[in-house]
């Protein structure tokens, strides 16, 4: 873990066009790097503590939307930026972005959660459910589903699947405040002895 680079490595190699330096490039200096949507998912990691990169992620994003329309990573980061620059007047784009993603074969959790979120927000709760345990089947250690499906399953009135997903989670985060607060609502009220 504490293994230093092998001697060289970093002197050799300076930072290319995309900001990021290639450790394994080819020593000719032949053109190579990562595929577009590889540099992609580079970028939306290092962006929430570099936000220097959002100018490249953008135009790399762009370039891809045109080359790969209905790849459903593309579609997924679409719809982020779609909400985050245009935010409530988006919704029913980014819930038609974010659908079509899930339609093509997303495979990304996050892409589920929002989506299942923004159906919720828009008085969907059946179609949320629906989408968020699709997520939750691929990710069942994202608190986050156990959270939204207890909330779609209090709004189409299912107390006993709320209490179900809720028990659940609580196996999966039994530090979980939010699930263990939930969770007592379900507990039967105590009863005072009589004298």
């Amino acid at each position: 873990a504490d293994e230093p680079f092998p001697k060289g490595v970093l002197e050799r190699q300076a930072a290319g066009p995309d900001g990021l330096i290639e450790l394994d490039a080819p020593k000719d200096g032949s053109p190579s790097g990562p595929s577009p949507l590889t540099l992609l998912a580079d970028y939306e990691q290092v962006l929430p503590t570099h936000p220097e990169y959002q100018s490249r992620f953008e135009a790399v994003l762009d370039r891809v939307a045109k080359d790969q329309p209905e790849n459903p990573r593309v579609l997924g980061m679409l719809a982020r930026r779609k909400l985050e620059t245009d935010s409530e007047t988006a919704v029913p784009e980014v819930i038609s972005l974010l659908s079509k993603a899930l339609e093509r074969g997303s495979t990304w959790p996050p892409d589920y959660l929002l989506l299942g979120d923004l159906l919720e927000r828009t008085d969907r709760p059946a179609e949320a459910a629906k989408v968020l345990q699709y997520g939750l089947n691929l990710d069942p250690y994202a608190s986050s589903f156990y959270e939204l499906l207890a909330q779609s399953d209090e709004l189409l009135g299912d107390r006993k699947q709320e209490q179900e997903i809720l028990q659940i989670g609580l196996q999966r985060f039994p530090e979980d405040r939010w699930i263990r607060d939930r969770l007592k609502r379900f507990e039967s009220p105590k009863r005072r002895p009589q004298n």
